[in-house]
Parts: C-alpha cells; sequence; structure tokens
C-alpha cells in the first residue's frame, strides 16, 4: 500500500518519503533539505547531538508550470544548497559573528548574537586593530601588526557562570586567519583572570595559540596540543570538542580544522570527569589577555562557546555553513 502512495504523489510532482535511518527516541531535530527537482533528495538531520541521520526520498517528477524545481518551464528552486541556516543554536553559551561594523569603523562593543548577550567592550589598543571585510561574508575583527594591546574582554557574569561552570562537556568554534606572537603566544579566546597564584593569569579555559602549537587551557591546565590550525594567509574554521567523561584520554577534547579531525601533538592530559571551575569575577576576552600585548596579526572572524559536546554530525554542518559565511547572514 505505501508503493502505491507513494507512485501516486509522485505522479502528482509530490516527493515521496522512502526511508529514514538512524533517529533516537528523543529528539531536538533540526534538518537541512537540499532540493535537486527530479532527483534524490538527502535531508541531513543533526538530533540531541548524541546522533545523526539522513532521510533519503525520491525528488518530484519534472513538470510543466513550476511544481517541480526543476521541471521544463517550472519557476522552483533551483541549487541545491540548505534552505535554512545550519547554524544551530542549541546548547549555545555566546556567540561573535564581529560583523556589526564597516571596514574602517570602530564601534564601543562586539556583540553577542545569543540570548541574554554579553556585549565585549573594544579597546582598540595602539590603533592597530579595526573591523574589516577581509572577503564578501567574511567580516571580523583585524590585528594590523602582531604583539598589540587591542582586543575585546567584559567580566563573566551569571550567564557564563550559569551555564558553564561546573560543566564536563563543551564546544569551542571559531573562524580565523592569525599569525600569532612567538613570546609567549596571543588568546584567540579565553576566559580566565589576573591571578598572582597562578603566575599572574589564571587560563580558566580558553586556546593559546603559539604560533606553532594551539593548546587548549582547562582549569589553568593545559591539557591539549596540536599544531597551529591557521595563519594570516589561511583561514580556518575551527572546533574544540570537550568531554571529560570519555574513557579514552584522547577523546576528552578533540581539534577538527574545517570540519575534519586533527591528531593531537601530544597525549590529551584532560582528567577524567573534570569539571571546569570558573571565577565569578573572571573576564571573557576575544584576541588577548587584558593586560599584555600579546594580540595576532590577522583576522579573527567568529567566536562561539557551547555547553555541549558536538557530535561529528553537527561539526560538519557548522563547519560547510562557517566556510560559506562566518557572517550573521545566511545564505
Amino acid at each position: 500500500m505505501r508503493h502505491l502512495t507513494c507512485l501516486a504523489l509522485m505522479v502528482l510532482g509530490a516527493g515521496c518519503l522512502l526511508d529514514r535511518v538512524g533517529v533516537g527516541p528523543s529528539e531536538n531535530t533540526s534538518s537541512t533539505t537540499v532540493t535537486t527537482g527530479g532527483g534524490a533528495a538527502t535531508i541531513a538531520v543533526v538530533t540531541n547531538d548524541a546522533s545523526s541521520s539522513t532521510t533519503t526520498g525520491m525528488g518530484g517528477m519534472p513538470s510543466v508550470g513550476g511544481m517541480g524545481g526543476m521541471g521544463e518551464g517550472g519557476s522552483g528552486g533551483v541549487g541545491g544548497g540548505p534552505t535554512t541556516d545550519p547554524l544551530t543554536d542549541q546548547a549555545l553559551v555566546v556567540r561573535y559573528f564581529l560583523d556589526e561594523a564597516d571596514t574602517g569603523t570602530v564601534p564601543a562593543d562586539a556583540l553577542d548574537a545569543a540570548p541574554n548577550p554579553l556585549a565585549l567592550p573594544l579597546d582598540y589598543g595602539m590603533g592597530n586593530l579595526e573591523y574589516s571585510e577581509v572577503a564578501p561574508h567574511q567580516r571580523g575583527l583585524t590585528w594590523l601588526v602582531v604583539g598589540d594591546a587591542g582586543h575585546a574582554e567584559n567580566v563573566v557574569g551569571t550567564k557564563i557562570i550559569n551555564r558553564l561552570n561546573n560543566d564536563k562537556r563543551l564546544t569551542i568554534e571559531m573562524v580565523a586567519a592569525i599569525d600569532a606572537p612567538m613570546n609567549g603566544g596571543a588568546r584567540p579566546l579565553i576566559i580566565g583572570k589576573s591571578d598572582p597564584g597562578c603566575g599572574n593569569y589564571c587560563d580558566e579555559l580558553g586556546l593559546r595559540d603559539t604560533g606553532r602549537e594551539l593548546r587548549l587551557s582547562f582549569n589553568d591546565d593545559e591539557v591539549a596540543y596540536w599544531p597551529a590550525p591557521w595563519s594570516a594567509t589561511q583561514r580556518s574554521v575551527i572546533h574544540v570538542v570537550v568531554d571529560s567523561t570519555q574513557p579514552n584520554p584522547d577523546d576528552r577534547a578533540v581539534l577538527y580544522v574545517n570540519g575534519v579531525v586533527v591528531s593531537s601533538s601530544q597525549a590529551v592530559t584532560l582528567p577524567l570527569d573534570a569539571t571546569l571551575l570558573l571565577s565569578s569575577d573572571g573576564s571573557l576576552s576575544v584576541g588577548n589577555r587584558a593586560e599584555i600585548s600579546r594580540s595576532p596579526a590577522g583576522t579573527i572572524h567568529y567566536a562561539a562557546i557551547y555547553e555541549q559536546s558536538f557530535s561529528q554530525a553537527r561539526v560538519t554542518a557548522h563547519a560547510n555553513r562557517l566556510l560559506v559565511s562566518d557572517d550573521s547572514s545566511w545564505p
């Protein structure tokens, strides 16, 4: 009976759902549909981030007058790209598109696109920091020289404390094309505070780029090391996925560059079941620690943090979107 129904729908030019693979019992699904009029259509579904699935169906028959997307004489959906923004908000804590200003302008804040926004006041340092549009859909904050003081920073506030403190799972998502200073490296994204007990500064959570390596700080310990994923001439989308509950230590902190896993430079040392401990008087900074001139040279296009460890499917979907556009506009 189902096949007869499918045949009838196909004659009418409508798609017919034939199979659905791998959707778990609890679903928070967001879908991306690819329309290919007359051919097969594939919809990638990201669920509650513990699973993903693919639904395959038959496209509508070509039609005259516009029902079939690619039918002769039709005026439907030509193309085949995602019809909704693949960048999903599930478990989002903060997101900075860094696209709110035109090239050469100097706004007061970097704006947070997540709920209950935490704007980051901008310190332009010695005048070597500016907004720029490197290419269409690639705006960001550009440091003209390495080792400057410019940065965007604000105290963490209740949102970050309530959402991230005591977490065992999280994801850092960034887009950048930067070179780091060799004298201690740059902090593309950092949550921390000044404290003599930590050797002047506690890197409670964040990334340090030494120019050769990208390092993950967790509770002021550098627990994972990878080859530097970018340069001032190499724009990359990165995801650092943290899950301290994983039995295998190397699975507790994983770096993806443009959606592909990158092997760590040495064994991951994040302890099993470690929980993130944040100070209520700490700060979130993009591009630099507040009191030190260790900015990168180049552009940070985008930064976000989630209180969830991403699945491979979600990393891939977000990376593909951000490679096309790291701005708020889509498509």
